[in-house]
């Protein structure tokens, strides 16, 4: 246990290290199991006591999106197993969802950084987060084993108080924003469609959106992120 809390701990310090051009990557440690002052590494054996017996909500969420990323033998195969274990143990419905509202109204109240509504899209409400979130409360709910956020929302018109036509249109908005990330992660961002010299980078957005113009593109937008918001506040309040 001491080697692997000090090889670990050697991993974070280097993944977290300063460069020229800043910092690496940020890690927050806080999220632990055990808190800020636990320990770094833990044995298989007490992260799935913890999992099944002890674990959060919020926790059981993020395991829908849980992928091996290495280990020797027969970890990954352990460790996929156990996550289909987690996935598939019967939660009740309503635990689920007021945990997911729960999460929404700290996530408002702690957004100290003012976005840029509606091009900011991983951000706040009615972004990709908020939209993937009400996809890992389906996948709790049904045991789906998929990674994908998009079959995860397929399974809204499961829920008693979802329709058809509200389920295919919070998809849609998902399928649009994903297009929008990949974009934004080729050209760096979004502040280029704020400009109107920036020719290549609003053709390119367009095509992939398949929209015939900016403003069109950030109307829809819009319309639709603030219809998201007011949907699932709605609808979660109502579960």
């Amino acid at each position: 246990s001491v080697y692997y809390s000090r090889l670990t701990q050697k991993f974070l310090t280097a993944i977290s290290a300063k460069m020229p051009d800043g910092t690496l990557y940020k890690v927050d440690m806080r999220l632990r199991p055990s808190g800020n002052k636990g320990p770094v590494a833990t044995s298989l054996s007490s992260f799935m006591r913890y999992q099944l017996e002890d674990a959060w909500i919020w926790e059981r969420l993020a395991f829908t999106r849980a992928r091996v990323v290495c280990g020797d033998g027969n970890l990954p195969r352990k460790l996929n197993l156990f996550r289909k274990q987690i996935i598939t143990q019967r939660i009740d419905q309503n635990k689920i969802f007021l945990g997911i509202d729960s999460l929404r109204k700290k996530i408002k109240k702690n957004s100290h950084i003012k976005e840029e509504f509606p091009w900011d899209i991983k951000k706040g409400l009615g972004g990709v987060f908020d939209l993937e979130l009400l996809g890992q409360g389906c996948a709790l709910s049904f045991g789906i084993e998929s990674h994908d956020t998009k079959m995860h929302l397929s399974f809204l018109p499961k829920l008693e108080n979802w329709s058809k036509s509200d389920s295919k249109k919070m998809l849609n908005l998902y399928v649009l924003m994903s297009k929008l990330i990949q974009v934004f992660a080729l050209i760096g961002g979004f502040k280029d469609l704020n400009t109107p010299l920036a020719k290549f980078t609003h053709d390119l957005v367009l095509r992939e959106t398949e929209i015939d113009c900016i403003e069109n593109l950030k109307n829809e937008l819009d319309e639709l992120r603030k219809w998201a918001i007011d949907v699932i506040t709605e609808k979660l309040k109502n579960k």
